[in-house]
């Protein structure tokens, strides 16, 4: 800084006669520059001490503290200032008094009005958690997979399988083996998930990829009760599977309509990851019917109109409850976004209408019943658009599902009903489609026999069709992909 002269310097000071010899640090400060004759500046206030730049080095004498200031030449003048114990004492106080008042004299509180609205949704998080988490239900499996669908992990107790976790497009969570393909000898599997229960006499709702390969499963509720469970049943093209235990008068949560969840809704998501018991995070809807994914799933028939959530979601959350801020259920958490197999910020739910329309179904019927159209469909995009020239059809806005190609191993009702590759269906039923999900959607509500009427535009021309849906073909083992 400028007018501040030369830095310090820092020697040893002299005993004093008649003394042992104590070396205290010597700080000489010159003002006017190296070689002059002008003392140390310090100056000392009753309640504090400003010096323009120094260092205080105390040392113990039979009288007190004595703080120096020495010059390690002798070239200047020692200022040497001793004070007593109570006067350093004294002054210490007023110090910190003063700096306390001058704090006090600063500092801003914060209104109780302009906090209350945090408070209201602090409790109403903590209200939903304390309503719902004993509803949720640690799930334990023990079983047997083939090495040829397992990925290969480290072995740590109780972490779930990661196949639902991540793309597989971006590789084997914890860098797993791909090396193991075709090998046919069983893996045993202790895996665990997340369920809740929807009955007060056991029903509880998880993911099919938790149990698919369980030989026992073990259902732990929150006060630490355990329970076997049996699987009623499992539908893999949904990942949603029904398992029961015996009890009664068990906590349940109530199932929400995610038709209803707007993008911005807050959500809680509750369950186990990591191993990490009725853990409860928190965040928002940040996406609706979220289709695609290609490789997720490996049948042609898989339904994949998920809620995308930012709520953290880890490897052992699947099966668990997406709930809103009314404690509701609009989602059971499947899947997770991420290159490393945990939490990137991007989490996938099943919605709950469709959850509950494969409950109802597995309960009745034992099995899921779906009418498909026999069709392999694309998101719309601007070419595509252009290419069927949809707005010269009326279509204002680029939506739409895309007719990519018919299933070979089966007859297609779509193909049957006139439907060709590269058409755009854009609306079923009087729902106008808008992406895929929409258009599976209205389709998932529907029977095997039913007829839907499909709208749809080749060329710029508009045209409709009926199509009666047929059956789809039963799959008794879960498809998910591991590549």
């Amino acid at each position: 800084m400028k007018g501040l002269g030369p830095p310090l310097s820092i020697g040893t000071a002299p005993p004093k006669a008649g003394t042992s010899h104590v070396d205290v640090p010597v700080v000489n400060y010159f003002p006017g520059g190296a070689g002059t004759s002008a003392p140390p500046l310090a100056f000392v206030g009753g309640a504090s001490i400003l010096v323009c730049v120094t260092f205080t080095f105390f040392k113990h004498t039979r009288g007190g503290l004595t703080m120096s200031v020495f010059p390690s030449s002798g070239r200047t003048r020692a200022l040497v200032l001793s004070v007593g114990s109570a006067t350093v004492l004294v002054s210490g106080v007023l110090t910190a008094l003063h700096a306390q008042s001058q704090a006090s004299a600063h500092r801003t509180t914060v209104s109780p009005a302009a906090i209350a609205p945090l408070i209201e949704t602090q409790n109403a998080f903590a209200a939903v958690a304390a309503q719902v988490t004993p509803a949720v239900v640690s799930i334990h499996i023990e079983g047997a997979r083939p090495t040829s669908r397992s990925q290969q992990m480290p072995q740590m107790p109780d972490l779930p399988d990661l196949r639902q976790f991540g793309f597989p497009d971006m590789g084997t969570p914890f860098g797993g083996g791909r090396g193991n393909r075709g090998q046919h000898s069983d893996q045993v599997v202790h895996a665990s998930g997340s369920g809740f229960i929807v009955s007060a006499d056991g029903l509880i709702l998880t993911n099919n990829h938790v149990v698919a390969d369980a030989n026992k499963v073990t259902v732990i509720l929150s006060d630490r009760r355990e329970f076997d469970a049996k699987v009623v049943g499992r539908d893999p093209t949904t990942d949603v599977a029904v398992i029961k235990v015996d009890g009664r008068n068990l906590p349940t949560v109530p199932l929400g309509n995610d038709e209803m969840a707007r993008v911005g809704d807050w959500v809680l998501a509750i369950g186990n990851p990591l191993g990490l018991d009725f853990t409860v995070t928190q965040g928002i809807v940040s996406a609706k019917g979220r289709g695609g994914f290609a490789g997720l799933y490996d049948s042609p028939y898989a339904v994949v109109d998920y809620l995308q959530t930012d709520a953290p979601i880890n490897p052992g959350n699947s099966g668990g409850p997406l709930v809103n801020v009314r404690g509701e259920v609009v989602g059971m958490n499947a899947a997770i976004a991420s290159p490393t197999g945990t939490y990137a910020g991007y989490g996938f739910a099943i919605p709950v209408t469709l959850v509950r329309d494969v409950m109802n179904q597995i309960v009745q019927y034992g099995h899921v019943r779906r009418g498909i159209l026999g069709l392999q469909l694309a998101e719309v995009t601007q070419k595509d658009a252009q290419t069927d020239n949809l707005a010269q059809a009326g279509v204002a806005q680029i939506r739409g599902a895309l007719v990519g190609d018919f299933p070979k191993d089966v007859s297609s009702p779509a193909k049957t009903a006139g439907i060709e590759k590269g058409d755009i269906i854009v609306n079923a039923n009087g729902h106008d489609i808008d992406h895929v999900a929409t258009l599976q959607r209205v389709v998932r509500g529907q029977r095997p026999g039913d007829t839907v009427t499909l709208t749809l535009v080749r060329h710029g021309t508009e045209r409709t069709v009926r199509v009666k849906l047929a059956d789809a073909p039963s799959e008794e083992t879960p498809k998910v992909a591991t590549r």
